[in-house]
């Protein structure tokens, strides 16, 4: 064995499993490796491990290694670093080909005959779906259920799984992350890891670099500050494993929305939004007793996300619609509902955004909103609401200080969110260069006509929830058309599967991983709108649409001016055209 490597002179910390009184160590070591190492590769940084002091040791039948640490194991008896294979804790798991009553039990004999022991100390269910049998082809909530459960929660991924193929440098690379790390002389894994543990949680971590493994190890003999904690606790919040590969039109679960219980989560605070919206947006304009009653019947239909902005005239009739919505019990409490209202161009400007939101917020008889989004990348004259806007009257957006405003509306809590709409991947890239917390969330037309190719792969690369509005053409309006519900491909496919081309068309996008904002004030569109989530598109349905035509519908053309800063359309959205 390597000489460098010396045992640990500390105990790591125990949790007691509540229906075993099992004692698990609360730092394991991985054995998942991707891109994957040699079966010795795997067997001499298990064994190092070992000699370091780690006890705990998570494996699978998927990742290849129970075998290697099976070798390990009868090893390190051999050499003396452990005297009986009882010091140690194993787990593994049931891959989804075998999650099948009758295959569990010979599965486990296998992996046990892999490891070379007679009992593993914790077996586990890999993820919550079967698969075809045999075939071994790899394809805040949940903190505080598990506590109030006696369940203990074990985190993967604790330092994002960079290098992994579905893993990035987002937490390693985080300034929260680094400032602490260089305030306390320690790395932002060793944070990463303390974090974890102070949250109560058990943690696997993965390195066969020795210097890392004696790292991991050194997170035992000091604290984070309560402030240190509330920084991290304030982070925005997304999935890295997405599950991405456990979905299938065909299968269990179609949607990676369906697979995490229909909970799309983002944000500082992994807030929660339906990914279903009702719009408010009418165009030509109705009266505001009209716009209150279709959100009331839409409310009773069972819309729980409401999407509104000051520049559509339609946030005070929207805050009536819930205090009626309140008052008859349609709802029980404004918190059943999630709301979005957006920053108007005249308002854009640093030291206008707050008192905007604050008037947004009176309009809307709320304390506060779910989600602040600036309605479009441009300023124009400060306290104007005209439309379309002079030519003389655009502005360049300064940024800095508006990004900066809108963080310090969620700070305080006038907002739980904030993002943005009809941003290109480019002024994203812009945002995210200034911003303390990134948007969570962008806002911007996307149908099967306009698909959006490369800003969904940007946000979901940047953790930014991709929401889509015009989602059916926005025909009747004076940007839109009738080329989405008069497509043929979507109406031959609406035909074969009983439905309407607009549930296609929700549908296609829904099956996307992108929210979608709908807007129908008809009773019996608002229920077709809702019956999309019951049955999904197939791959050959997918790929005809994929393969459509694409332009935008919604050019922008009304927001650039001779003056600039936008002369032109591909301004606006960078050559994304």
């Amino acid at each position: 064995m390597d000489s460098s490597c010396v045992a640990t002179s500390f105990r790591i910390p125990e949790q007691v499993l509540t229906s075993s009184g099992q004692r698990m160590q609360l730092l394991g070591f991985g054995t998942a490796a991707y891109p994957l190492v040699t079966l010795e590769v795997a067997k001499q940084a298990i064994l190092q491990a070992i000699e370091l002091g780690y006890r705990h040791f998570d494996t699978t039948y998927i990742y290849g290694t129970e075998q290697p640490l099976g070798e390990a194991i009868v090893e390190a008896i051999s050499l003396g670093l452990i005297k009986s294979r009882d010091e140690l804790f194993i787990t593994t798991k049931l891959w989804c080909s075998d999650a099948y009553g009758e295959l569990v039990l010979p599965q486990l004999h296998k992996s046990l005959q892999n490891l070379r022991i007679e009992y593993v100390d914790l077996y586990l269910i890999h993820w919550p779906l079967s698969s075809k049998q045999g075939r071994y082809e790899f394809p805040k909530k949940l903190r505080e259920y598990c506590r109030a459960n006696g369940v203990l929660l074990i985190g993967y991924s604790p330092l994002g799984a960079s290098g992994t193929l579905w893993g990035s440098s987002r937490v390693l690379e985080n300034e929260v992350l680094k400032e602490i790390a260089e305030a306390k002389e320690k790395t932002v894994a060793q944070i990463c890891l303390k974090w974890a543990f102070e949250e109560g949680v058990g943690v696997i971590v993965k390195s066969f670099n020795v210097e890392r493994m004696k790292q991991n190890l050194e997170i035992l003999d000091w604290s984070l500050s309560e402030e240190e904690r509330k920084r991290i606790g304030d982070l925005p919040q997304s999935r890295g494993c997405t599950g991405e590969s456990f979905v299938s039109e065909n299968g269990t679960f179609k949607t990676l929305e369906e697979f995490w219980d229909g909970e799309h989560r983002f944000g500082s605070n992994g807030e929660k939004m339906p990914v279903l919206g009702f719009g408010t947006a009418v165009f030509p304009s109705v009266g505001a007793e009209a716009t209150k009653m279709a959100i009331l019947q839409s409310i009773r239909l069972g819309y729980r996300h409401f999407d509104t902005a000051a520049k559509y005239g339609s946030e005070q009739p929207l805050g009536e619609a819930i205090q009626e919505a309140l008052s008859i019990g349609l709802i029980q409490s404004r918190d059943e509902l999630f709301i979005t209202t957006k920053l108007w161009c005249g308002d854009a400007h640093g030291d206008l955004v707050v008192p905007a939101l604050k008037r947004s917020l009176q309009n809307l008889k709320l304390e506060y909103l779910d989600l602040f989004l600036i309605h479009w990348p441009v300023s124009c004259k400060p306290g104007t609401y005209e439309f379309p806007i002079k030519e003389e009257n655009f502005f360049p957006m300064d940024f800095n200080s508006v990004w900066a405003a809108m963080e310090e509306c969620q700070r305080l809590n006038l907002t739980k969110s904030i993002g943005v709409s009809n941003f290109s991947c480019k002024k994203l890239t812009d945002i995210l260069a200034i911003a303390n917390i990134p948007p969570a969330v962008n806002q911007v037309e996307m149908n099967p006509m306009w698909q959006q190719k490369k800003l969904r792969e940007f946000c979901r690369a940047n953790g930014i929830f991709l929401t889509a509005y015009s989602p059916l053409g926005a025909n009747g309006t004076f940007w839109g058309s009738d080329r989405v519900l008069e497509c043929e491909v979507l109406k031959e496919i609406a035909k074969a599967k009983g439905k309407t081309a607009a549930q296609v068309s929700l549908r296609w996008i829904y099956q996307q991983g992108v929210g979608v904002i709908v807007k129908s004030f008809n009773g019996e569109r608002m229920k077709q709108n809702l019956g999309i989530f019951d049955w999904s598109l197939d791959e050959d349905e997918l790929k005809k649409i994929d393969e459509l035509p694409q332009s935008r519908g919604v050019t922008g053309v009304a927001y650039t001016s001779k003056y600039g800063p936008f002369r032109t359309v591909e301004d606006i959205w960078d050559g994304e055209m």
